[in-house]
């Protein structure tokens, strides 16, 4: 067995319904940082870079990270909310004839799940209204426009915070209420919470997140 082989195996699982209220936590927690994450939590003195325009780099690197949470927390809530639903997050050996990115425990055998691999962020989006028609039994599945748009938003940040690093990224404040919004709701819809969530970027505004 490699080295790699080895850490893998340490992730190898079939999750469970059960485990749904771990990765709320671990999604409420990527929220919650950030929300409230600061400069001085990235350094206590400035880090200037000449290739930055002698700009505090300690702002690029904060926003980045919180833009990066954001992605991770919902990556993480959707598939709470896949779990507490009652459906497998793990990916599928052979999806042939089933036609769905969204399957019920009932539907399947764990012989029929990949124990390594679990189901892109993508597809958990794209499923969300098979989810939504298995579960209320209704002909076709409803996503409300406004969470579906903060996941795909999520989504963007996730994959290109965690790889790549720019000098700079536009700041549009509706682009973030639309985010905060979309959330709140993924909070109220999916897990019955209201949410109180606010994501500092403006100097000496504080970051709030709260569940009711």
């Amino acid at each position: 067995m490699s080295i790699e082989q080895k850490v893998k195996s340490d992730y190898v699982s079939i999750f469970k319904k059960s485990d749904w209220e771990l990765f709320k936590l671990g999604a409420d927690k990527y929220f919650e940082s950030a929300a409230e994450l600061k400069r001085k939590d990235i350094a206590s003195e400035e880090i200037i870079l000449p290739n930055l325009k002698k700009k505090d780099a300690r702002l690029l690197l904060r926003n980045k990270r919180k833009r990066l949470f954001i992605g991770l927390g919902c990556e993480l809530l959707i598939k709470a909310f896949y779990l507490k639903s009652g459906f497998y997050i793990n990916s599928i050996n052979n999806k042939k004839g089933l036609g769905s990115n969204a399957f019920k425990f009932s539907e399947l055998t764990d012989a029929d799940i990949d124990t390594e691999k679990t189901l892109k962020f993508d597809l958990m989006i794209a499923g969300l209204g098979e989810l939504d028609r298995k579960v209320n039994e209704r002909k076709k599945g409803k996503v409300d426009s406004q969470l579906k748009d903060a996941l795909c938003i999520a989504k963007v940040f996730r994959n290109k915070e965690a790889h790549i690093i720019t000098k700079g990224h536009k700041y549009d404040r509706k682009d973030y209420n639309e985010i905060e919004n979309g959330i709140k709701k993924m909070y109220e819809i999916w897990f019955s919470e209201k949410l109180e969530f606010k994501i500092s970027f403006e100097p000496n505004q504080d970051g709030i997140f709260e569940i009711n």
